[in-house]
């Protein structure tokens, strides 16, 4: 199924277009739409999904983004192992802007609640998001505000990860330990990083010990 909508991304031959891999009639109904994604996801084929897995490596803006974001957290329970590829190119939207930020973030509370197959994944990526991500045009100021959003929606996501999974606090630690950055890391990267692992603490206070031996004994190592 190829929309006439198009989401455009760079490739090194210069811009490819990948077609949205549902029917017109599908992005306007979300009924249709869960239809032919729950098709996709049960196909027979294992290889049905590439197609969408394809379109999400573009990061498609908000606009055509939304209503399949919506229709995959629906789906979530039908996303299983081999599908994997599509959940990591589901969470790049993590990096687009704030309303692509908060579907993203929907979708990975929905599939983490249905299937503990993805919890590590899912937790290391909200960890991996604690780091700043660098402006493509270098603005500071808008570094900033970006970070702000962000890390409000990434501690809310984690908050109701927790609460659905009591087991994920490990799997939350081991991400920051794994994530932790060097202490050659500049000033911004280490106080970012810090600042999100500590607010954390207010919903898995369970984890106070354990951070605060991770943070001394990275600061001497």
């Amino acid at each position: 199924l190829v929309s006439a909508m198009a989401a455009t991304a760079s490739s090194s031959a210069g811009f490819i277009r990948v077609p949205v891999p549902f029917s017109d009639e599908a992005l306007a109904s979300p009924p249709k739409l869960h239809q032919e994604l729950f098709g996709i996801l049960e196909s027979e084929d294992p290889d049905a999904f590439r197609p969408l897995h394809r379109w999400l490596m573009t990061k498609p803006p908000y606009e055509v983004s939304a209503p399949v974001l919506e229709a995959m957290a629906e789906c979530a329970s039908s996303i299983l192992a081999h599908h994997r590829q599509l959940v990591s190119a589901t969470l790049r939207l993590l990096d687009c802007d704030e309303r692509s930020c908060i579907a993203t973030l929907r979708f990975l509370t929905e599939i983490v609640t249905a299937s503990s197959e993805f919890l590590k994944h899912c937790v290391r990526e909200l960890v991996a998001n604690f780091l700043p991500t660098k402006p493509a045009d270098g603005d500071v100021n808008k570094e900033v505000v970006v970070q702000e959003w962000k890390e409000i929606h990434i501690q809310r996501a984690l908050r109701a990860v927790l609460h659905a999974c009591p087991m994920a606090t490990s799997v939350l630690f081991d991400s920051l330990r794994a994530l932790y950055p060097h202490k050659r890391q500049s000033a911004e990267v280490q106080t970012a990083f810090l600042r999100q692992t500590f607010a954390l603490l207010d919903f898995a206070p369970a984890l106070l010990h354990r951070v605060v031996q991770l943070v001394v004994s990275r600061s001497r190592a």
